[in-house]
């Protein structure tokens, strides 16, 4: 039986929906899965960055040493891009370290899958209510909600033409997915999120997971700074969702 092989960038998103994700990959290939999951919530493209207790790897230089003799569908979704922007990165620096994870990636022979940034859910955003969120999530609490919405814009600008240029698919996304920060999804927005990812793999099978405790745990990575000091996680899961190796980076 073929095996599978996904591969899943992303930051707080991807960290929020795992169980989505996970969920709907399962529905639509079957036998065995190998995934790799890079996620956490504030994680950087680029940079080694997080939030104010715990810091990742850049999600440009993760890679995945998978085991399984390689068969079947090789897919990799690259989503979260933007949170670089609240780094004070140039979007021109974004989309190169875009570009590079998506160049390692196509050498190995996988299908590149890119999702949108929230330019237009921000730009929704009350200006004071921006300020507010921004004093909590971004280092420099003094950036202005006209140059990130004018960034972000620029980023999906450049995703495009690096899709169009490669021959990636660039997923448009609802804006009205986005919370009331504007950037994080809605608990009910989720499953629709990936489901409009992946469209271009129909459901093959109906599943439900029951949701084991596994993935209930905050699935840290191999490797991440805790409070400044480098630590460890379990960084390999069996049977998240049925039949499956997922590794976490």
């Amino acid at each position: 039986m073929k095996s599978h092989t996904i591969l899943l960038y992303g930051a707080s998103n991807l960290w929020l929906s795992r169980r989505a994700a996970l969920t709907e990959i399962r529905k639509r290939f079957s036998g065995p899965l190998e995934i790799g999951l890079a996620h956490g919530p504030g994680r950087s493209y680029g940079l080694r960055a997080g939030n104010p207790l715990i810091r990742y790897e850049p999600l440009s230089e993760v890679e995945f040493s998978l085991g399984r003799e390689q068969r079947g569908e090789r897919l990799a979704l690259i989503t979260d891009i933007g949170n670089d922007i609240a780094y004070a990165q140039e979007p021109e620096r974004v989309i190169a370290w875009v570009s590079d994870l998506s160049t390692r990636l196509e050498a190995q022979n996988f299908r590149v899958i890119v999702g949108g940034v929230p330019a237009q859910s921000l730009a929704k955003l009350n200006p004071l209510l921006f300020q507010t969120f921004a004093r909590l999530y971004y280092p420099d609490g003094s950036v202005s909600k006209d140059q990130v919405t004018r960034d972000l814009k620029d980023v999906e600008m450049g995703l495009r033409e690096l899709c169009a240029e490669r021959g990636y698919t660039h997923t448009e996304l609802d804006s009205e997915w986005y919370s009331y920060d504007r950037f994080h999804l809605k608990r009910k927005a989720r499953t629709p999120y990936w489901q409009t990812l992946l469209q271009s793999y129909p459901v093959r099978r109906h599943y439900r997971t029951t949701w084991s405790f596994k993935v209930r745990k905050p699935l840290f990575p191999e490797r991440y700074w805790l409070v400044g000091k480098e630590r460890t996680g379990t960084s390999r899961y069996l049977n998240l969702v049925p039949n499956s190796l997922t590794l976490v980076r």
